[in-house]
């Protein structure tokens, strides 16, 4: 073999590595784009996230920067804002685009283009729940004083705020004559006890002795009363700890 044509050998072998490392290189840089075509939601949403727990925590100490909350982004506040007065009062300055983090500890509200803590506190959820219990105490404060109930009772009841007064008055004018939007239902199944209570006021506004029955799965129920004391469920008796609405979840 002549000089020339191992030298021309050489350089053929030279270009087919350089072509199959070209190739490769190619291969790899299409298989990420695909991955990134694919998932840019999850990764971008990441890292934003992470990007704004980060800040949060510089102005809220109580934060933890290692933690990954859940999240949601706020679409439409005047929605949130209409839902009752908590909502209202926690989302009174929120505005589309807002992000939501729920921490371990609380609730924030972030505006992430102004690098602003809207809100920081309880959810809806937990100050729903803090004021039942405050309502139960003071009512099974007031029943007690009043030896409506024994002092010794530790029967949690069934409670129920009422919304519209119309169809209760309606369906029984005797125990709910008095009855104001406001006002809580208060059924204890076990003494048989029915309650018409005005937090408003700390006031028991009626009272009387009621029987449950209960009707099959997927059948509302209704409590059988005595001629003394008649208490029908409608729906405009609403359960006082009820799910609130959250905003829209971001697409991960």
């Amino acid at each position: 073999m002549t000089e020339g044509s191992t030298e021309h050998t050489k350089k053929t072998k030279l270009g087919d590595v350089f072509t199959k490392l070209l190739l490769l290189l190619i291969v790899v840089m299409l298989a990420g784009l695909m991955y990134l075509n694919l998932y840019p939601p999850t990764l971008s949403e990441q890292r934003k996230v992470q990007a704004m727990v980060q800040q949060i925590a510089k102005q809220d100490k109580d934060i933890s920067a290692k933690e990954y909350p859940q999240f949601a982004v706020v679409t439409d506040a005047d929605a949130l804002r209409k839902q009752n007065q908590i909502m209202a009062d926690i989302y009174k300055d929120a505005q589309k685009d807002d992000y939501v983090f729920g921490f371990s500890n609380k609730m924030i509200i972030y505006r992430d283009k102004e690098n602003k803590l809207v809100y920081q506190g309880p959810s809806p959820q937990q100050l729903l729940l803090s004021q039942q219990q405050q309502i139960l105490d003071k009512l099974t404060a007031k029943l007690k004083a009043q030896q409506i109930l024994a002092d010794d009772s530790k029967e949690v009841p069934q409670l129920a705020v009422i919304s519209d007064t119309a169809a209760l008055k309606n369906a029984d004018p005797a125990m709910y004559g008095q009855a104001q939007v406001g006002d809580i239902t208060a059924v204890y199944p076990q003494t048989q006890l029915f309650v018409l209570y005005r937090p408003t006021t700390d006031a028991v506004i009626t009272h009387g002795k009621v029987s449950t029955a209960f009707q099959p799965a997927g059948q509302a129920t209704t409590p059988l009363t005595t001629p003394k004391a008649v208490a029908t469920e409608k729906p405009s008796a609403t359960p006082v700890a009820t799910t609130e609405p959250t905003p829209t979840p971001a697409t991960p």
